[in-house]
């Protein structure tokens, strides 16, 4: 994921293979992959599908539309306390990679290679 997430590949379709870090605890319509510094929030192409709310941890495949997106201070607090996390630490615009994703692989075991 960390070759992956850069501008190179901004705006173009990936496909990774990652674990989930985070889930959206309302309904599961979004999560958060993190390796290292890097993490990118993953989205449902046309809010289609969304995944369980207990995926946290669990391995995933990814086929989506890379970006990168400048969220408002409101918008960075409100994906925080979705995700069950506490917001007041976010001070102004956040940067952050995104993937609307069109095919996701949740795999129950984690893949052998």
């Amino acid at each position: 994921m960390n070759e992956t997430l850069s501008s190179d590949n901004e705006n173009s379709s990936v496909v990774i293979k990652t674990s989930i870090k985070e889930v959206c605890e309302k309904k599961g319509c979004f999560f958060i992959a993190q390796e290292g510094d890097n993490a990118v929030r993953i989205t449902f192409k046309d809010y289609g599908f969304f995944i369980p709310t207990d995926s946290q941890g669990k391995e995933v495949t990814i086929i989506g539309e890379l970006t990168k997106k400048t969220l408002s201070e409101e918008q960075a607090k409100h994906y925080a306390e979705d995700a069950g996390k506490n917001s007041e630490s976010i001070k102004g615009e956040q940067e952050e990679y995104s993937i609307v994703a069109s095919t996701l692989i949740l795999y129950k075991e984690k893949p052998k290679n």
